[in-house]
């Protein structure tokens, strides 16, 4: 139920890929999945389930909320059926939480062997301690009452000694092996459906982009110029480049709204269903409300703003290296002194290589 209610939800905020049917269908056919693999877990002993793959898999092609719901709906089912502890349930749920996460740093471009050695260990660590807390030895370790002893010994124990620590070492290599190659499988889909989202919202026919070009000829101008020098700024460095252009292009997208610009923009954004990440730096217009919090905000915010001091100006007065060299420099090192990029994690060096591309290769007429 909640599944389906938060789905629904989605769809309404066009929140889940733009809300295209093939995206649903690609969510209900990994569901399919992650049931099979429920029932074969059931093969497997207690705390050597791979449940937490199935919140993988629901993060991959959906959200992580939805992926750590299916993971807990899954582990509450696994653990009922095979009258399973509350420490069993409390594992896996941990786990399925530790899959999301791990899942969306290998998301994210992050080095896949750091993902497997957390995965792996965290996995190791948690089964090491709930199994260890659901056996008899741990009941009575951690119990100095002699009629608690008395109860406690008369329940079974699963796991002691060596055996607990292989127990714990084969689950860890079950979960973040499976986690790990879904991971990898999974991304490169997810990552080309991205880019194909991306580059279809900057298309010159998208509905929205012939909004904004009645709206204000000279701002949709403005907006193709920080897009452009946005896009080439986040390449010299390493960052998105794609999400960067996007970014630039809709970074008015606001003042098209009316006010509050930011609120507006942020609605219109969530309502033609831009990724998350592209809305959040639609947010962070200008810093009004909040600081950039990405290098690729802080790229957005550097070029737009050179951008909009270089169109209040006449080329006269920009005509000669200097004056345009000058003018860069003094904008830059402004914001950079009142603290604007400090949360965006675009350390010194990256600064340095940004302001030196905008001022000898960048095109900004």
């Amino acid at each position: 139920l909640l599944l389906a209610v938060n789905m629904e939800k989605n769809r309404l905020d066009k929140g889940i890929l733009d809300e295209k049917a093939g995206n649903f269908a690609r969510i209900a056919l990994a569901y399919a999945i992650a049931c099979q693999g429920i029932i074969v877990s059931c093969l497997f002993a207690p705390y050597l389930q791979p449940v937490a793959a199935a919140s993988a898999l629901m993060t991959l092609v959906s959200t992580s909320f939805i992926g750590l719901m299916i993971g807990i709906y899954c582990s509450i089912l696994l653990v009922m059926t095979g009258e399973g502890s509350i420490y069993l349930l409390s594992c896996y749920c941990v786990l399925c939480i530790c899959a999301c996460v791990i899942v969306e740093h290998l998301q994210k471009g992050k080095k896949l062997l750091w993902g497997c050695f957390m995965m792996l260990l965290g996995s190791f660590s948690l089964i090491t301690v709930f199994s260890y807390l659901d056996s008899e030895a741990g009941f009575q370790a951690k119990s100095s009452y002699p009629f608690l002893k008395r109860a406690l010994a008369k329940l079974p124990t699963e796991y002691d000694g060596i055996g607990l620590l292989v127990v714990a070492l084969f689950g860890g290599l079950i979960v973040s092996g499976l986690v790990v190659f879904l991971a990898r499988v999974f991304s490169d889909k997810v990552g080309k459906r991205r880019d194909q989202i991306l580059n279809r919202i900057m298309k010159g026919t998208y509905e929205l982009a012939l909004e904004m070009k009645t709206f204000s000829p000279t701002d949709y101008e403005h907006a193709k110029r920080v897009a452009r020098n946005a896009g080439a700024c986040a390449a010299c460095i390493g960052a998105d480049a794609k999400l960067a252009a996007a970014a630039g292009f809709y970074y008015r997208l606001g003042q098209m709204e009316g006010e509050p610009h930011v609120e507006n923009g942020i609605k219109s954004a969530v309502g033609h269903g831009f990724l998350p990440e592209l809305v959040q730096i639609i947010g962070e217009y200008n810093a009004e409300k909040y600081l950039p919090s990405t290098v690729e905000s802080a790229l957005v915010h550097m070029v737009d703003r050179i951008l909009t001091k270089f169109e209040l100006l006449d080329h006269t007065q920009l005509s000669s290296e200097w004056n345009k060299d000058m003018l860069i420099y003094q904008t830059l090192n402004e914001y950079s002194t009142q603290g604007i990029y400090d949360k965006s994690g675009l350390s010194m060096n990256l600064f340095l290589k940004v302001r030196d591309f905008l001022v000898k290769e960048a095109d900004l007429f």
